[in-house]
């Protein structure tokens, strides 16, 4: 009876033991010790001493991995798209021309400035001088269009610009354009007309007379002599003289000779050289022009 007895308490206080190592078991297995399972089980039933450290943290993957974390990563790396630009400016401020350029078409003694409208000024005051230190005088004052044609300018010569806008409050601005340009002539003056030769009674010396032609720019008319017809031959006349006459005296006595007229401009231009008879004059000089 007494046997009994205590086998019974036994058996009591090892079901006790074996419960709190299943308590304490499954604690452990709840808080992720940082040991295996089996090693943390063979520990407890081998009444070992076991130590329970913290679970170690995979911080790419606990914080980095999350979902609003990831979408914020992945945004920073996109360009920003939808801006808008904009450049304050002070109204009250006169801004200088804008665009503005010089334009040479070459006809002589022309040059055109031209710029670009805005609604940020309502005139342009233009400014002329033959030397790049001064602004030089005014020549105009434009408020209706963009461009200004500055006429009567010698060709060959430079000339310097400076543009200075004029607001809606009459403010001129601070800034101010400069350019600079040379007129030019490409074009040839028109032909000598009213062309005739004349043999004097001796057979010494050709007159030959003309009419100039009506070109601003006509300086004076040009003179060749040759023996061979369709050949300029010598340039004998290359000045301006009185009368629109010219004497040839270098000529010999029955010797056919035939003459080019051409008139030339102050850029050097010259007119066409062609063969046109001159019609009632009986002498053999046939003048070319």
């Amino acid at each position: 009876m007494l046997v009994q007895k205590k086998s019974q308490k036994r058996n009591i206080i090892l079901g006790a033991i074996f419960a709190v190592l299943i308590v304490v078991m499954i604690f452990v297995l709840n808080m992720g010790p940082s040991g295996s399972d089996d090693d943390l089980l063979n520990g407890v039933l081998n009444n070992e001493s076991v130590v329970i450290l913290p679970a170690v943290v995979d911080i790419d993957s606990a914080f980095f991995g999350k979902k609003d974390v990831v979408g914020l990563r992945d945004r920073s790396g996109q360009r920003y798209v939808g801006q808008f630009a904009s450049t304050p400016t002070d109204s009250q401020i006169t801004p200088a021309p804008e665009g503005a350029y010089i334009l040479n078409i070459q006809v002589g003694e022309k040059l055109i400035l031209y710029w670009d409208f805005s609604s940020r000024y309502v005139a342009v005051k233009i400014y002329r001088s033959e030397t790049q230190e001064k602004k030089g005088e005014l020549i105009a004052e434009v408020s209706n269009r963009n461009y200004y044609q500055d006429t009567g300018i010698e060709n060959g010569v430079y000339y310097y610009y400076t543009l200075i806008a004029v607001g809606a409050n009459g403010q001129e601005s601070d800034d101010s354009v400069k350019m600079t340009g040379s007129p030019t002539d490409i074009f040839a003056p028109q032909s000598p007309v009213g062309l005739a030769v004349a043999d004097s009674t001796d057979g010494n010396q050709v007159q030959i007379s003309w009419v100039d032609p009506k070109d601003n720019d006509f300086a004076y008319v040009r003179i060749y002599r040759s023996q061979i017809k369709g050949s300029l031959g010598t340039l004998i006349l290359d000045k301006a003289v009185e009368n629109n006459t010219y004497v040839d005296k270098n000529v010999l006595e029955d010797v056919e000779y035939f003459y080019t007229i051409t008139s030339v401009d102050t850029s050097g231009n010259e007119s066409e050289k062609s063969l046109l008879p001159v019609g009632g004059n009986n002498n053999p000089f046939q003048p070319l022009f």
